[in-house]
């Protein structure tokens, strides 16, 4: 006799954290997650370091951890002139799992996955995820499947713009075109499921990580930009796209069938952000260590040119974040594809004075470099003793970093590169990766800017300012949650993780 056919189908919900899922539950909101959760077995999921969509989805796809898949983040730091270049999958140093599927006579189905643009020859279907420049582009495997699924099922949306709606003062806006997009990927999703043939089916459900991001601040009432005022539909907001993703869960389910394992997940968790920002390049000009063109009194023509140039470029790299609309951006994308890496190469170390700086961040995650001879344009520091004494001396005083004003430690965990990955691709990693304390609400990293003081490294935020930022951030702790033949039923789950942490950090 034939065995049966085994389909897996992985439901992914980014950002997801049963510090949401869990109040809902106790209220009966969320009926399908409940039901997995019963007759399955369910925990938390440790995600990568740091809690990023783009490492964390590329953990999952290969199995593999960061130095061993070389995603280290969205963008990947290019030392040897100080330059920023987006990834994309074509980056990625490792398998998919639905690409080793494919090569063994298997179908999949991948819809909406970050970092899977540019599309990957399947055996099956690949609609790109977040990361693919626009509709306009070539976003879908085997050619054509996009535009043949526009034709029959509506025009797909990759993404809703966060500029162009909470930027722009219009949340609620914002929550409905959510809303829109979710419903037009359930639909492409349920056709999918139900007419082409499939071994693995993998989506992933953007909503519930961007509603967190921009939603928080109206359901904690301990936030600090709380509005107890605020409409009733602001504060419901969250709850509401998960309920509508558990019932789009249920919908899928009765397309899959009860034969396939299901498997619900999220890449990381979420959690709030406090009214301080950090500035790590000012940090570390406190420290001694990284120094600004605008010190010297008496600078030279060279740094004064770049001063200025660094002005401009913060200014006009701002404007068009702020001001540009999606689909120009998508428009500039497509014509000129380099013009992302040059925009975040030139916000990312404003009048920086290299000959001076020992070491230095591009600040928006927990990392810092070490300027090294020979590996960096203009590295000062020496490789062997000198780069290992400037290391362990940054480590100490990331690890008694504190809040001028509070007194509060900022800093959770400090990690040098090689002891937090493995692998082939571990050079290319940060010399030093660092995680917040989790004792209080997380502090908003920022880039440092020229035309701003460069002593104050931490700065306390105001609501009008802040705004169009997330106010909340992400967390390690994802979900899982898992039913099938070969799941038992009701076990909560110890010690999941999205990839092989080193044992000695593991928590």
């Amino acid at each position: 006799m034939k065995a049966k056919s085994r389909k897996v189908c992985v439901i992914g919900l980014d950002g997801a954290t049963f510090d949401v899922i869990g109040p809902l539950l106790k209220r009966g909101e969320l009926p399908n997650l409940q039901m997995l959760m019963t007759n399955g077995s369910y925990g938390r999921l440790l995600s990568t370091i740091h809690p990023f969509s783009a490492q964390a989805w590329s953990s999952f796809m290969t199995g593999k951890g960061p130095g061993k898949h070389g995603i280290f983040d969205f963008t990947h730091h290019v030392a040897e002139n100080y330059g920023t270049r987006f990834v994309n999958a074509s980056e990625r140093k490792a398998a998919s799992l639905w690409g080793i599927l494919s090569q063994n006579n298997k179908d999949v189905v991948v819809v909406n996955v970050p970092l899977t643009y540019p599309p990957e020859r399947v055996r099956g279907i690949l609609i790109s995820g977040m990361d693919a420049p626009g509709i306009k582009s070539d976003f879908g495997y085997p050619e054509g499947i996009c535009s043949e699924l526009n034709d029959k099922l509506g025009e797909y949306v990759i993404e809703v713009s966060v500029r162009d709606y909470i930027r722009a003062g219009r949340p609620q806006a914002f929550l409905e075109k959510t809303e829109e997009a979710m419903e037009i990927q359930a639909r492409w999703v349920k056709y999918l499921i139900k007419n082409r043939p499939w071994d693995l089916f993998v989506y992933v459900c953007r909503a519930t990580d961007q509603v967190q991001h921009f939603f928080w601040k109206y359901v904690d009432s301990h936030h600090p930009f709380h509005d107890p005022n605020a409409s009733p539909v602001l504060k419901e907001a969250i709850a509401r796209i998960y309920r509508k993703a558990d019932g789009q869960i249920g919908e899928f389910l009765n397309a899959v069938g009860e034969d396939a394992t299901v498997v619900i997940m999220s890449d990381h968790g979420q959690g709030a952000n406090g009214d301080k920002s950090l500035y790590l390049n000012k940090w570390l000009r406190a420290q001694g260590l990284l120094k600004f063109c605008r010190e010297d009194k008496k600078v030279s023509s060279d740094s004064a040119s770049l001063l200025l140039r660094s002005n401009m470029l913060f200014g006009g790299v701002e404007f068009l974040k702020k001001r540009v609309p999606r689909r120009v951006k998508e428009f500039l994308l497509n014509r000129v594809p380099s013009i992302k890496d040059r925009l975040e190469t030139a916000s990312s170390f404003m009048g920086v004075d290299w000959s001076r700086t020992k070491a230095y961040s591009e600040e928006l995650r927990g990392n810092i470099w070490i300027n090294l001879k020979g590996r960096q344009a203009q590295g000062i520091v020496n490789p062997g003793t000198e780069y290992e004494a400037v290391r362990e001396d940054i480590i100490k005083r990331l690890e008694c970093m504190i809040d001028p004003e509070t007194g509060e430690r900022i800093v959770g965990k400090v990690y040098r590169r090689e002891e937090l990955y493995s692998g082939p691709h571990v050079p290319t990693a940060p010399d030093i990766v660092f995680t917040q304390s989790d004792e209080h609400y997380s502090y908003v990293l920022r880039r440092s800017n020229p035309n701003e003081s460069i002593d104050t490294w931490v700065k306390r935020l105001d609501e009008k300012t802040n705004g169009c930022w997330p106010n909340a951030s992400h967390r390690l702790d994802g979900i899982v949650i898992m039913k099938g033949r070969d799941i038992r039923h009701g076990v909560e789950l110890q010690g999941a993780s999205m990839w092989i942490w080193p044992r000695q950090f593991s928590t």
